[in-house]
C-alpha cells in the first residue's frame, strides 16, 4: 500500500520535484469491503513522516481538484474523528446559509466559525458561542445538547483544590505594599506563611 500511494502521489499530483514523500504507514479504512463492484472503494488512511510534506500534498490536491485513477475520482482530505467531522458538518451547514445571505464565512480548524461582517471579523470557537449572532442574522444553527454541556464544562467555573490553595497563598495588595517598604521583612514573610 505504501509503494502504491507514493507512486500515485508522484504521478497524479504536480508537487515540486525536490519534495521527498515518505510515508510512515498507509492502510484501508476499517470499513467492511464493498460487496458490489459498483460501490465506491474504501478510503485509504495515509500517515506522512513529515507534516510539511502532508500540507504540500493536501494543498496541491485541493488546488488541482480533478484527480483520477483508473477512471475514478480521488479525493484528498484530513482524517478527522467522527465527532469532529459532525461538528465541522454543522458549521458547513451554517456557512451555506450565510452564503445564501451574501455573508462571507469560513471554518478554521477544528470547527470554529469565522464571520466577515461589515462591523469586522468575528471568530467563534463553537456554534454555541455564535448562536446569538447567528439568530440576529436570521440563520438557524443546529446545536446539539452535547455541545452546550461541553461548553459549560470547559468554562472556568471548575477549580481544583490546588488552584484554590495557590490563590490563597497569593499576597493581597496591602501585603505587597508592606513587603516593599520592609526590606528586612524576612521574619515577617516567614511569619505570614506560618513557618
Amino acid at each position: 500500500m505504501i509503494s502504491f500511494i507514493t507512486a500515485l502521489l508522484h504521478t497524479k499530483l504536480k508537487v515540486p520535484g525536490d519534495t521527498e514523500i515518505k510515508l510512515e504507514r498507509a492502510h484501508r479504512a476499517l470499513a467492511p469491503k464493498p460487496k458490489e463492484s459498483s460501490a465506491p472503494p474504501r478510503s485509504i488512511i495515509v500517515r506522512f513522516l513529515d507534516f510539511s510534506v502532508k500540507q504540500i500534498i493536501l494543498q496541491q490536491a485541493w488546488k488541482q481538484r480533478d484527480i483520477e485513477f483508473e477512471g475514478q475520482r480521488v479525493y484528498f482530505d484530513q482524517d478527522y474523528s467522527p465527532d469532529l467531522q459532525g461538528k465541522r458538518k454543522r458549521v458547513r451547514e451554517v456557512i451555506q446559509q450565510l452564503k445564501e445571505k451574501n455573508i462571507k464565512a469560513q471554518s478554521p480548524y477544528p470547527a470554529q466559525l469565522k464571520l466577515f461582517l461589515a462591523t469586522g471579523v468575528r471568530v467563534f470557537p463553537t456554534l454555541v458561542e455564535a448562536q446569538s449572532t447567528l439568530k440576529e442574522l436570521g440563520v438557524d444553527a443546529r446545536i446539539e445538547e452535547r455541545d452546550i454541556l461541553e461548553r459549560e464544562l470547559t468554562q472556568d467555573k471548575w477549580s481544583t483544590q490546588e488552584n484554590r490553595r495557590r490563590n490563597q497563598m497569593q499576597l493581597n495588595p496591602t501585603d505587597r505594599k508592606y513587603m516593599k517598604t520592609k526590606r528586612d521583612g524576612m521574619f515577617w514573610w516567614w511569619g505570614q506563611l506560618g513557618m
